[in-house]
């Protein structure tokens, strides 16, 4: 599905919506989310998971570039 680029603005949180939130690695417009970026998401929620005792077995991606050498990078393997 093709998503077209369009931004908000909302008063009561003073934000502009439309951009990519990736907490604290701050905000950007709306494109591929570069390897290196999720590679640091990807970390951070798994760290966090794992404090809470939650172990993850399996991510799902759509096979993207940017997707594949994020987990190729970390190691993943389909076993």
């Amino acid at each position: 599905m093709s998503l077209k680029p369009h931004l908000d603005y909302r008063a009561k949180p003073d934000l502009i919506v439309g951009f990519e939130d990736h907490g604290f690695l701050g905000r950007s417009w709306s494109s591929r989310t570069k390897s290196e970026v999720l590679i640091t998401l990807m970390e951070e929620v798994l760290w966090q998971s794992h404090k809470t005792g939650l172990y993850v077995s399996a991510v799902v991606c759509d096979m993207g570039n940017n997707y594949v050498k994020t987990l190729k990078t970390m190691g993943a393997t389909i076993d």
